[in-house]
């Protein structure tokens, strides 16, 4: 079955809580690396909902190369991801999000930078994306 990617690759922002006072950085996925700053990390990201799966089947978030992930939120809502014995320890998930789209979207990652968070086999961090099946014909 066919399906269709959509990247979120940039622009992220990168934000250190532990200096609230600090403007937030730029960051694109992938990265080499995240800053290491002794704390856990939050990147949030904007998007618009794609005009291609309005009547579609519901699109699921895809997240590859992603260890270190404390939390994820789409406009508010916690998502549910593997625990590390399921998967989480490669950094990888995949979680149904159609309902929770809107026109405009708020994507958070709340990360911890540490050692545990490499990728390993000098792989980026953090391929993020939006999938759905590209032949799936309209509801209703």
């Amino acid at each position: 079955m066919p399906e269709h990617l959509i990247r979120l690759r940039g622009p992220w922002e990168l934000i250190d809580p532990q200096a609230p006072e600090s403007q937030p950085s730029r960051l694109a996925l992938p990265a080499e690396r995240l800053p290491s700053t002794g704390g856990p990390l939050l990147l949030r990201r904007r998007f618009g909902r794609p005009a291609r799966i309005d009547g579609r089947p519901p699109c699921s978030l895809r997240a590859e190369a992603v260890p270190g992930l404390l939390r994820i939120r789409l406009n508010g809502v916690d998502l549910p991801r593997p625990d590390a014995g399921q998967g989480g320890a490669a950094g990888a998930f995949e979680a149904a999000i159609g309902p929770l789209l809107r026109v405009r979207n708020l994507l958070e990652l709340e990360v911890d930078p540490g050692p545990a968070s490499r990728t390993g086999a000098g792989l980026p961090w953090g391929s993020i994306a939006l999938a759905f099946d590209d032949e799936a014909p309209p509801l209703g």
